[in-house]
């Protein structure tokens, strides 16, 4: 699967729009909706490797080892850092330990917080996806991933509009499902058949983002805070949908080509340790204003996320890059069933 470079602009996108959403201390407008985002574009490109390489006899032994290298060194790394240079572990280490942060929602528990990462239950999210999705796709069948995909995504919105969290998957699911959903459009191999329907389904997840928005407004609840985020969350993921889907069908038009740019698609490059590390670093603010005698403002604001860049790209070059070649010993292509 060829990489596509407007992806990595929106991943930049995404994760600096999230680091300014919380170094703001969530006065960045709809900032935490880029997380929506993230998880329509995790949807499609998970659902793309299911529907090209599902047949390879060891595609799930390959398929979990990549997604492994990819996101636990770094993450392990920082849960490491964090229990030393604490000299203790939070009760809750369990939960991080095993991606499975607020699992006892399910069940009316709690868990304790723990600060530095409480943001990673979106990546517990991401873990849990990539555990079920596949065998769910590969025991049904992978040409039934349309209506899987609808069926997920209906199901999700349903469990959050009645009241389910959505720190939890089968309430934030939707995301997910609407991006395998556009992978199964774009594996159609009939051109024009793919482009008009790709074409259309993006339209349609305009106007309903437009729609819910409207509706929002016209009730005084479009506010940029996560109040009413079950409903918000719906026109998020369906805006993600429209915006992923054009960039997909129309990757290398001149008029993406601002996502093109070599400082954003470094910051998708580096995305995941933004991400990881930025709410680490935001924990740490007194500290910086203590020894600088600064006030909260643009000034620690600007500290907080060069910060984050700098930390995210040394880890990138220093870990990540370097345990990514390690995916070469794992191809999915080795081994095909015959047809």
């Amino acid at each position: 699967m060829s990489r596509i470079k407007e992806f990595d602009g929106l991943r930049g996108i995404a994760a600096m729009t999230i680091v300014l959403y919380h170094v703001t201390n969530d006065g960045f407008p709809w900032g935490w909706a880029a997380v929506d985002l993230f998880f329509v574009l995790s949807g499609y490109l998970i659902t793309s490797i299911v529907l090209k390489h599902g047949q390879s006899r060891t595609f799930l032994t390959s398929f979990y080892a990549r997604r492994g290298l990819r996101i636990w060194p770094i993450y392990y790394l920082l849960i490491a850092y964090l229990v030393i240079s604490q000299g203790h572990a939070p009760r809750s280490l369990p939960y991080y330990l095993t991606y499975t942060q607020e699992i006892p929602r399910y069940w009316g528990g709690s868990m304790e917080e723990w600060k530095p990462i409480s943001h990673t239950w979106t990546l517990a999210l991401e873990e849990q996806f990539y555990l079920v999705w596949p065998l769910l796709l590969l025991v049904i069948g992978r040409r039934f991933t349309a209506p899987i995909a609808l069926a997920v995504t209906a199901m999700s919105i349903g469990f959050r509009l009645s009241g389910m969290h959505w720190w939890l998957l089968l309430a934030r699911c939707d995301g997910f499902a609407l991006g395998g959903f556009l992978a199964a459009l774009m594996n159609d191999e009939n051109p024009d058949r793919k482009r008009v329907r790709v074409s259309w389904s993006a339209a349609i997840a305009a106007i309903v983002a437009l729609g819910l928005l409207v509706h929002l407004g016209m009730r005084g609840a479009i506010t940029v805070d996560q109040k009413e985020l079950e409903e918000k969350a719906v026109a998020t993921a369906f805006a993600s949908y429209a915006i992923i889907a054009y960039a997909s069908l129309y990757a290398g038009h001149w008029i993406l080509a601002p996502l093109r740019t070599r400082v954003l698609t470094y910051l998708g490059t580096i995305s995941y340790g933004i991400y990881l590390y930025h709410y680490f670093i935001y924990q740490d603010r007194y500290v910086i204003k203590g020894i600088f005698n600064l006030r909260e403002g643009v000034v620690i604001w600007s500290i907080e996320v060069a910060q984050t860049l700098i930390v995210a790209s040394l880890s990138w070059y220093l870990v990540e890059k370097r345990l990514l070649r390690l995916k070469d010993r794992v191809p999915y292509e080795a081994r095909k069933v015959e047809a």
